[in-house]
């Protein structure tokens, strides 16, 4: 099995696609292994231009304080988040989750819910849609790189709860899951390009790609 290695923006996985997350219902899932404590670390996003709603999980440091995070944005508005306080372990695999359901955020961690905040409401529009594993990524400007390994992001255009959450821990997604739109296991070994398993072609570029040879502890290897 293989890894993604990220040690700056370049070595993320982007496309400049919304996959038809655009403010409401979804959930994403991925596993990751930190290699250094934040600053800010983006790990997981999406972005829709047109409703200026995008979704992402974070690691940061808030005041000295370690957050793990799920946030939906309404750019230029405000961020809403389920948050915990949590310093991670470095070099130990992490299954982050989030769905949004309604007006409810939940954010999980190895399978488990967290935390859930409530939020609703657009953002003002931007200029690209954008999906990214490893990086903050609107309008197709990458920033705040994740420092660590990544493998098996999936997305969902619905919240697909609590059950079958625990269950991505653990296995891959189903290959007939009719809310699946993007699912890169990251398992390529070489070149520039995460191809998407969900069946969709939403197919992901890496500038410079770092390949490991790795994988999370799970039956997914």
């Amino acid at each position: 099995m293989a890894v993604l290695d990220v040690t700056g923006t370049g070595n993320a996985a982007t496309i400049s696609n919304d996959l038809g997350i655009t403010g409401g219902d979804m959930s994403m899932a991925m596993w990751v292994r930190f290699d250094a404590q934040p600053g800010q670390f983006v790990h997981a996003f999406t972005w829709d231009a047109g409703t200026g709603v995008s979704y992402e999980f974070r690691y940061e440091d808030s005041a000295g304080v370690k957050k793990v995070r799920a946030y939906r944005g309404r750019n230029g508005i405000a961020d809403d988040f389920a948050t915990i306080d949590s310093t991670l372990t470095l070099d130990q695999w992490y299954h982050f989750g989030m769905t949004y359901a309604g007006t409810t955020i939940t954010l999980y961690l190895d399978g488990v819910s967290q935390a859930t905040a409530t939020a609703s409401g657009n953002g003002n529009a931007g200029t690209t849609d954008g999906t990214a594993a490893g990086v903050f990524y609107r309008d197709a400007s990458p920033a705040a790189a994740l420092d660590g390994k990544m493998a098996h992001f999936c997305v969902y255009n619905a919240s697909i709860g609590a059950g079958r959450m625990a269950n991505l821990r653990w296995k891959r997604p189903p290959d007939n899951d009719p809310n699946l739109v993007l699912y890169w296991p990251m398992d390529e070994r070489g070149g520039g390009t995460v191809f998407d398993r969900a069946g969709t072609q939403q197919n992901g570029s890496i500038t410079t790609p770092l390949w490991l040879s790795d994988h999370p502890p799970t039956g997914y290897k």
